[in-house]
C-alpha cells in the first residue's frame, strides 16, 4: 500500500530513525516546526500540502503530527485515505512508546517541560525565546518573565529517543535548566510509535483513519481517548 507522510520537522530525527528500519521508505513532506504555535496556520499548511498531491499516486496520507491544539480538525483528503496518530501532541508520541511507567506518570503530572534535539533546533524553542527576551528587556526583566511563565514547571527534561547523540545535547539542556532555574532530567523515550506510523498497522485504538472525502471533526478525534498532551508551547512573546 503506497503512502506519503506529512510530518513536523520537530520529529525528523525520530521518524528518520524509524524509516531506516523498513525496506522501502515512504516519501515525506516536512512541515515547518514553528507552526506548532499557530494551530490555524498549521492546519491550513497541512491542507494545502494534501491538496497539492496528484491523485492516483498514493493510497493514503499519514500525518506525523498529534492533534496539535486541534490543528488537524477540518482537514480532508478528497483522493486519499487520511491517517492521524491518536495523540494530543508529539511529546506524547515520544514518551508513550517507551513503556516507561515512571516517565508517563511524570508526563501526566505536568510538572516537566520536555525537549528533544528536534525541539532545540526549532527557531521558536524555549532557549531562543529566553535569549530574545534578554536582548529585548534585559537580563533581570527576562528572568522575572520566565520565572512567572515557568512557575508550574519543576523540571527540564531531555527525551532520549535513541535517534540522536545524547551527551552533547544533554549538556546543553543542563546549562539551559540552570539558567531557567529548573532541574535537568534525562527521560527514556522511544521511536516505536513512529515505526507504526511508517509501517502500520493503523488500529482504531492508536490512529484516526478516515476514508477519502471525510473531514476530520472534533467528534471523530475524540471518539476514543487520545494519548495525553504536554500542554507546553513555544509562545513566549
Amino acid at each position: 500500500m503506497k503512502k506519503i507522510i506529512l510530518a513536523c520537522e520537530t520529529i525528523k530525527d525520530e521518524l528518520m530513525e524509524a524509516m531506516g528500519k523498513v525496506r522501502e521508505e515512504p516519501p515525506v513532506i516536512w512541515i515547518e516546526s514553528g507552526l506548532h504555535d499557530k494551530p490555524c496556520e498549521l492546519g491550513r499548511t497541512i491542507q494545502q500540502e494534501i491538496e497539492a498531491l496528484a491523485p492516483g499516486i498514493f493510497d493514503m496520507v499519514v500525518l506525523g503530527f498529534g492533534f496539535c491544539g486541534n490543528a488537524v480538525t477540518g482537514l480532508v483528503s478528497d483522493d486519499y485515505k487520511l491517517v492521524i496518530p491518536r495523540a494530543e501532541d508529539c511529546i506524547s508520541l515520544l514518551l508513550n512508546g517507551a513503556g516507561n511507567t515512571a516517565a508517563e506518570e511524570d508526563f501526566s503530572a505536568g510538572r516537566t517541560y520536555y525537549l528533544t534535539e528536534g525541539w532545540l533546533q526549532n527557531e521558536r524553542n524555549i532557549w531562543r525565546e529566553y535569549q530574545h527576551a534578554v536582548r529585548r528587556f534585559g537580563l533581570k526583566r527576562a528572568d522575572g518573565m520566565f520565572h512567572r511563565m515557568l512557575k508550574h514547571y519543576d523540571n527540564l527534561a531531555l527525551i532520549d529517543t535513541g535517534a540522536f547523540s545524547i551527551d552533547e545535547v544533554y549538556r546543553r539542556v543542563q546549562a539551559i535548566a540552570e539558567r531557567l532555574n529548573l532541574e535537568p532530567r534525562l527521560i527514556e523515550g522511544s521511536t516505536r510509535y513512529f515505526r507504526r506510523l511508517v509501517t502500520g498497522p493503523y488500529t482504531a485504538e492508536d490512529f484516526v483513519v478516515l476514508p477519502p472525502g471525510e473531514e476530520v471533526t472534533y467528534k471523530r478525534l475524540r471518539e476514543k481517548k487520545p494519548l495525553p498532551g504536554s500542554g507546553q508551547t513555544g509562545e513566549y512573546r
